[in-house]
């Protein structure tokens, strides 16, 4: 594994170096734990120094040197000096400091001293320094170790005002994110970059030892292009060494509560102190073995180790015997306090259960629960097994068979409700059991007619007005999956025939009480009824519902069967998207990821993840799209999830298409060929890939029939929303004479502004005029798609320059470069074929112009801070736009294709559809 790059740290390192640039100033002292990156920091700032024109001197103190007067030093002093420190006369600084500027100085430039372990100088080694910052010509750029001893001298170098003090600390979410993409050279799935970050701490060193342990053991590896978990990260790294000694001397009750900490998690400070006593807590926390935070959900301080790594450090030691007689211990000691909260309900069965101890069912029930609506299918999983077999009733079939589901496995979830069937059952749990079982057999046996017969099958069961609310329930059901068999049109039917009390949530008014089963039926009608009142252009009404069934949802006590709290939030992000809120949805959906992978969640996180492919795709953006569509397809892949693995596929298809990435975009759509089954969800949509590729190919006609045939599915379906994207793609691609009256009656029908610029898009296209183009982009530009923008801005600049108003065509020209720079490599052929800018993005024009110099991929790395791996991936993209093959061509290339107006750009040397390429790897 080469080494990682250096992220993160860029507004340190600009102040820093600000700082030793500055002839007043005496430079910087680098401050952090072991692994922080002190070192690096260090080594990235003086070759700054160094690119500036200063000199340079590089010193390493360690345990050795430190040993020797100027040992340190001793590489770039002459043995003169080294005599005169180390002989049986006293030092004199005065001499000393004239000797060794003769050696170090000699010249009237500034000389900037990289100090490395600065805390390991001996004392002649800093008188040395102290003197050669109070001469004035030399600056320091120090790092010194956090937490160890160091000399009061060296204390003194940043208490001034001519020294600066730069503490580093973990890497942030968004660095650490970054860095593991570049470092591993590809997108990484959420929850292996959740579990590397968390167990890292943000450490970089930590970080990249974690990861290189875990790929060498192959639990950290590429899935559909996304790096991913299979298993748990390993413990045998050198970063864990690093904390090990802290813990191996820790003895009596201190390593008892640390074997605590270590086996059951963060734990209620007044739960150990009850323990074990305060003086305990206290000297481990001044240790710095263990840490304590407020709570704000519990409302009480935690206690937990200081560290990921020290839960590997302390597990390492217990045995399977001890850890379990820990468990024990721990569970009985809650379970006997007073005032026990519901989460202890489910920590102590969590407990039992782990220790290998018979549950009492109903602890279990109530913890599975309580597990179920935490979003832990994987413990809910476990305690339903352990019920169920204890104590088999329809309610704990339906509780098994959600878990089954929730954790993929699909054919045992199905052998389990079916079986319940003969059980005996209220009406309620009847509703449940077909209602859970008609969500598995469509969303993970694909299997929609089997959905739909027991729905149809278990309606006689609720004839009479006793069950008047449950009917409506499942009529609801029914409806759900006619949504997500692709047919919004008819469960808006099915809904609208509903009483008016079922279709209108009632407000989230807290004083008024609820009826438990008429407000279920309320909240099952707003999950596909936002659904089908979004694809049916009704998008605001789509808004309004999902928001009152999110805050009505949140007032009923959760039960098994009811659909998750998180659908409200997918299904207000779908509404959003096609109102036109994109910056709305993206916003809802990024945050739904990342508590989904933060709960552990597989199906939020891959739901929300194409959510996120969707938004980018609406916008075409195909790097974005693409690392969605990976991650979610991946995820999909993991537990079987076949329905939203198709989706993704078609969405990558699309995104690699539109970037030029043929090879890509022809395996998405052979995968996508092979999954067996329907799912019908969005399905009209799914044809955007195979018409990019055609239109990547030139087959321009087969690509507008491809696309017509699927509005005509949207249309046949109640897909309108959908039907308007495809008719826009259409007209994109020169077929917008032939669409324009049809998506018009479109936006006739639709609130929003997706579809309504769309429309307007669509007819000024085929009009031509130069004012309803401007309009037109004005419009795509403000929702963030930026692709379709550029092209309408350019469509108006052709047209102005043949109405003889050059000015404008020039103005017009500029807006259409400057929204394409936005489009991650996506292009279209009408900027494909015209006279506009090659997107080489500023990154990939800095290695070029590096390159083109003959300066090595290596050296190209350290001056852009890049992995070679990187600079070798922007050579590819930078040689496809411009249509070379290799460094020997590129000079004259970039000369030639130097834009007369923008010389920070480039034209096209090659215009077929191979020649789009993606830049890097977007943020998360």
């Amino acid at each position: 594994m080469e080494r990682w790059p250096f992220v993160g740290r860029d507004v340190e390192l600009a102040a820093a170096l600000d700082v030793v640039l500055d002839p007043t100033m005496h430079g910087v002292v680098v401050v952090g734990d072991a692994g922080v990156g002190r070192t690096r920091f260090a080594e990235e700032l003086v070759a700054e120094v160094e690119r500036s024109g200063l000199r340079v001197a590089r010193v390493t103190a360690d345990s050795t040197s430190s040993a020797l007067p100027l040992g340190a030093f001793a590489h770039l002093l002459a043995p003169e000096v080294i005599l005169s420190a180390t002989g049986d006369r006293p030092l004199d600084p005065t001499r000393l400091l004239a000797q060794a500027r003769r050696v170090l100085g000699g010249h009237d430039d500034r000389l900037v001293l990289m100090i490395d372990d600065a805390q390991l100088l001996d004392a002649v080694s800093l008188t040395l320094l102290m003197q050669l910052l109070h001469e004035g010509r030399t600056a320091v750029v120090a790092t010194v170790r956090s937490g160890e001893p160091r000399p009061d001298a060296l204390g003194t170098l940043w208490r001034g005002d001519s020294v600066r003090r730069v503490d580093l600390g973990p890497l942030d979410d968004a660095a650490v994110d970054r860095l593991l993409q570049l470092g591993l050279g590809g997108p990484v799935e959420g929850r292996a970059e959740r579990a590397l970050r968390v167990s890292s701490g943000g450490n970089p060193l930590l970080l990249r030892e974690l990861a290189r342990a875990a790929e060498t053991d192959g639990v950290l590896v590429q899935v559909d292009g996304v790096w991913s978990l299979t298993g748990t990260l390993p413990t045998r790294h050198r970063a864990a060494e690093l904390l090990y000694h802290r813990v191996a001397a820790v003895e009596g009750d201190p390593r008892i509560v640390l074997e605590l900490l270590a086996v059951v998690g963060a734990s209620e400070l007044t739960l150990v102190i009850d323990r074990f006593g305060p003086d305990v807590v206290d000297l481990l926390e001044s240790d710095g073995l263990v840490s304590i935070r407020l709570d704000a959900g519990r409302g009480a301080e935690l206690v937990a180790l200081a560290h990921p790594l020290l839960i590997d450090a302390v597990r390492a030691t217990i045995s399977t015997v001890r850890r379990r007689a820990i468990l024990r211990a721990h569970a009985a000691h809650v379970a006997t306090r007073e005032r026990r909260l519901p989460a202890d309900v489910l920590r102590v069965a969590a407990w039992q259960l782990e220790a290998g101890d018979r549950i009492e069912p109903g602890l279990a029930e109530a913890a599975a629960t309580l597990a179920r609506h935490a979003g832990d299918f994987s413990l809910t999983l476990r305690l339903a097994e352990a019920l169920h077999e204890a104590r088999p009733t329809m309610r704990t079939a339906i509780l098994l068979g959600e878990a089954l589901y929730e954790t993929g496995s699909w054919e045992a979830a199905e052998a389990v409700l079916a079986g319940a069937e003969t059980m005996e059952g209220t009406p309620a749990e009847v509703l449940r059991l077909v209602g859970q079982r008609g969500t598995n057999l469509l969303f993970g046996l694909l299997d929609p007619e089997s959905a739909r017969r027991i729905t149809d099958d278990a309606a006689p069961q609720f004839l009479g007005d006793a069950h008047a609310a449950l009917r409506d329930e499942l009529v609801s059901r029914r409806a759900l999956l006619h949504v997500y068999d692709g047919q919004p049109a008819m469960a808006l039917e099915i809904l609208e025939a509903l009483d008016g009390r079922d279709r209108e949530v009632a407000p989230s008014d807290p004083t008024t009480g609820l009826d438990p089963d008429v407000t279920r039926a309320q909240i099952m009608w707003a999950t596909p009824g936002v659904t089908a009142l979004a694809l049916s252009g009704r998008t605001g009404e789509a808004i309004d519902l999902a928001q009152k069934a999110d805050a009505l949802h949140a007032r009923l006590d959760d039960d098994i069967g009811l659909t998750s709290p998180e659908t409200h939030l997918l299904t207000l992000c779908l509404a959003l998207q096609e109102h036109g809120s994109l910056d709305d949805a993206a916003s809802l959906a990024q945050a739904g990821y990342d508590s989904s992978v933060e709960a552990g969640s597989l199906p939020g996180q891959t739901w929300f993840a194409l959510n996120l492919s969707r938004i980018a795709l609406i916008r075409a953006r195909p790097v974005s799209c693409e690392r969605w569509c990976r991650e979610s397809a991946s995820v999909a892949a993991s537990v079987g999830w076949l329905g939203p693995r198709s989706m993704a596929l078609a969405g990558l298809a699309a995104s690699t298409a539109l970037a030029g990435d043929m090879v890509t975009a022809h395996q998405a759509l052979v995968d996508l060929a092979a999954i067996a089954g329907r799912f019908g969800f969005l399905l009209p949509e799914r044809c955007i890939g195979p018409a990019w590729v055609l239109v990547a190919q030139g087959r321009r006609t087969e690509a507008i029939e491809t696309f017509v045939a699927g509005a005509d599915l949207a249309a046949a379906t109640g897909h309108v929303t959908t039907e308007a994207w495809l008719l826009h793609e259409v007209a994109r691609i020169g077929g917008g004479a032939e669409v324009v009256d049809r998506i018009e009656a479109l936006a006739a029908r639709c609130d929003g502004t997706l579809v309504a610029a769309r429309a307007a898009d669509t007819r000024a296209r085929v009009s031509g005029d130069v004012e309803q183009l401007v309009c037109a982009a004005d419009a795509f530009e403000a929702m963030g798609c930026h692709l379709v923008a550029a092209e309408s801005l350019r469509l108006a600049a052709d047209r102005a320059r043949a109405d003889g108003d050059r000015r404008r065509a020039n103005g017009l020209a500029s807006r259409s470069r400057a929204a394409a720079e936005s489009t991650e490599g996506a292009r279209s052929d009408d900027l494909l074929v015209l006279d506009v800018v090659v997107p080489l993005t500023k990154r990939e024009r800095d290695v070029a112009m590096l390159a083109a110099t003959g300066v090595q991929s290596q050296e190209i790395a350290d001056r852009l801070f890049l992995s070679v791996r990187t600079v070798s991936n922007h050579l590819q993209n930078i040689y496809t736009k411009l249509g070379v093959s290799g460094r020997a061509e590129l000079a004259s290339a970039l000369t030639s294709s130097v834009d007369p107006v923008d010389p920070n750009a480039t034209r096209p040397l090659a215009v077929d559809g191979n020649s789009r390429a993606r830049e890097g790897l977007p943020a998360r």
